[in-house]
This record gives C-alpha cells, sequence and structure tokens, in this order.
C-alpha cells in the first residue's frame, strides 16, 4: 500500500527534469507520479535518495535516455512503468531490483534486447513488451527471469518474423504469453516442447503463419492444439 509520500505531485505538471537531490529530501516516498509531462532522460542517481519507492510511474513522456545509475539502490521497488515513451535501445538499468514485480514498457521505440539487461530482475512475474520496434528475440533473453508469468511481445512495428524454440525454455513458472500480430513466419519445432504444466494461453492471433490461440491443459497440449502451428514449425533457432 502507497500511503506515504509525495503522491501525484509530479503528474502532467510540464515537468521537463527530476532532480534526484531535492526529491531524496522527501522522506519515506514509496510512490512516484511523473507521467504524462515532457521528461526527455533521466539522469545518473534520479531516484538513489528515495531507496523506499515500491513504485515508479513515467509513462506518457519523452524519454529516450536513462543513465545506467538513475534506479541505483531501489531494492525494494515493485513497479516500474516507463511505457509511452521514446526509448530505442534497453542498458543495464535494472540492476538494483531484485523485488520488481512488474515492468511495463510497452509503446517506446525497443529494437533490441541484449542479453544480461534483465539479469537481476529475479522476481518479475509481468513483462510488458508490446508496440515497439523489437525484430529479433535472442533465445536468451527471458532466461535470468525464472519467475516469469504473463508476457506480452504483441504489435511490434518492426514485426518479429522468428520464435526460437528455446525462447521460454527457462521460464518455469509462466502462464500467459501473447504474440499477437508480429507477422510470424516461423516457430522454433521444439517451442512447445518447453511448455510449463501452469500455462494458460499463448496468442499467436493475426500472425503471417497462424491466427489462433494456444490453450495447454496441465502443462500439455493436445494433437488439435498443436496443429495450429503446423504451418509454422520450422528448424531454426536464431535468425540475424
Amino acid at each position: 500500500c502507497l500511503s506515504r509520500g509525495l503522491g501525484d505531485v509530479y503528474k502532467r505538471q510540464g515537468l521537463k527534469h527530476i532532480d534526484g537531490s531535492s526529491l531524496g529530501l522527501v522522506e519515506s516516498l514509496l510512490g512516484f507520479w511523473g507521467g504524462h509531462n515532457e521528461l526527455k532522460r533521466l539522469d545518473a542517481k534520479t531516484f538513489s535518495g528515495n531507496k523506499d519507492l515500491e513504485a515508479i510511474f513515467l509513462k506518457f513522456n519523452r524519454i529516450q535516455n536513462i543513465h545506467p545509475t538513475a534506479f541505483d539502490g531501489l531494492e525494494q521497488l515493485i513497479v516500474l512503468d516507463l511505457s509511452s515513451n521514446r526509448l530505442v535501445k534497453l542498458e543495464n538499468i535494472f540492476d538494483s531490483m531484485r523485488d520488481l514485480y512488474k515492468l511495463d514498457l510497452s509503446s517506446n521505440l525497443i529494437e533490441n534486447i541484449n542479453e544480461g539487461v534483465f539479469e537481476n530482475l529475479i522476481n518479475l512475474q509481468d513483462l510488458n513488451l508490446m508496440k515497439n520496434n523489437l525484430k529479433i528475440l535472442n533465445p536468451d533473453v527471458f532466461k535470468p527471469i525464472k519467475t516469469l508469468a504473463y508476457i506480452n511481445i504483441s504489435f511490434n512495428k518492426s514485426p518479429i518474423k522468428v520464435i526460437p524454440a528455446e525462447l521460454f525454455e527457462h521460464n518455469s513458472q509462466l502462464k500467459q504469453v501473447y504474440l499477437i500480430n508480429n507477422k510470424i513466419s516461423a516457430v522454433g519445432k521444439n517451442f512447445l516442447s518447453h511448455l510449463k504444466p501452469d500455462l494458460e494461453l499463448i496468442s499467436f492471433r493475426k500472425n503471417k503463419c497462424v491466427d489462433d490461440d494456444i490453450f495447454p491443459t496441465n502443462g500439455l497440449i493436445e494433437r488439435s492444439e498443436i496443429d495450429k502451428l503446423k504451418n509454422c514449425f520450422s528448424d531454426v533457432k536464431f535468425l540475424q
């Protein structure tokens, strides 16, 4: 419960810069709402003086650059919303966020996610990457997020054409996967062999080789569900 702190003072204030030294003077700040402003960057140690923060909302800004130490020390952060900004690439900005539960990076311009970006997000369960410019998904990009349950990678403006077989191999707690409208034309033929017992849904709607949902039952897939991907299966693992 975010019962103490600044509340939504900075929302819709035409804010162009966050002064970390001033923000650090606010004691027991649990939530920062800075959405719908004109922020273009986050400087070094922007929030490092507010180690009690549990939620940061920065959606609908113009953020293009985030200093690697902007979020340093936020070990209690649970929710981070950076949606509807102008991020093109992801640096290792999440290293301190070991308790992060939800990360929203939707509606940015992200083109690629390097290995290691999510390395320390050991408690992340909800990841939203929809409406970016992703073209390629590295097979190991989600490997560190053992607790991942919900992921949305739908509606990419630069379509993802290939889904590697190993993409979710290490995400043992997956429940729902959304891959809608990415113009997918190939899926690694062993993709479904890595299913998890809690998996409820994989949505492949509006893609090139499939327009349907896959519904596992207790971690198992019936032949009728497998056949929905018969035009997609490929030996390909990862395309540059």
